[in-house]
């Protein structure tokens, strides 16, 4: 098998794990498609930047192919997954938007249930989920630039935390000698 044709494929399949609870099947085929495109390139820049080939195929594979996948949830999440999550309820009906904070009391409860409910006088909302920036080309029911915001801001402290920490053990290993390099 050949080293290349992995190194084509792994950052599509980082990229898809990413965001792969958010985002259906169309969207990660795209994830999938701009990782391919977008990792390759840079694994040969990184190359020269970090003076070894494995590190830098390390680097470009997972970091930048996870990187990817972590933004592509806040574009192309399509509202499918993620209902609630932290205490957040985004509630849609007929084009209509309403968001629900919960905090665990029983009338918030009580008002969720009753808004969720097909049968309650003001029910009928349906609880959306994470929805990315391009949510509704991907079956989403609203425009979300939210979501895109979030991840940036995870991403970049991910970045920061992961990113020092690599550099760290690289300029360790280069000078232990143990750093493979050509």
């Amino acid at each position: 098998l050949n080293t290349l044709s992995l190194h084509d494929a792994l950052p599509d399949l980082a990229a898809a794990a990413a965001s792969a609870p958010f985002v259906g099947a169309p969207g990660a085929v795209l994830t999938g498609l701009v990782a391919g495109a977008v990792t390759g390139p840079a694994r040969k820049r990184l190359a020269r930047l970090l003076g070894g080939d494995v590190a830098a195929g390390t680097v470009a594979v997972h970091g930048l192919g996870g990187a990817w996948g972590v933004l592509a949830v806040g574009l192309f999440a399509d509202g499918s997954y993620g209902q609630g999550w932290g205490g957040l309820h985004s509630l849609v009906k007929d084009g209509a938007f309403r968001t629900l904070v919960n905090d665990g009391a029983e009338g918030t409860l009580s008002q969720f249930a009753a808004l969720v409910s097909p049968t309650a006088e003001d029910g009928g909302w349906s609880d959306q989920g994470v929805t990315g920036l391009l949510g509704p080309l991907f079956g989403g029911a609203r425009w979300d630039s939210g979501q895109l915001w979030a991840q940036l801001i995870g991403l970049g402290a991910a970045v920061v935390f992961i990113g020092g920490l690599v550099w760290i053990l690289f300029r360790l290993f280069r000078r232990a000698g143990i750093l493979l390099a050509k």
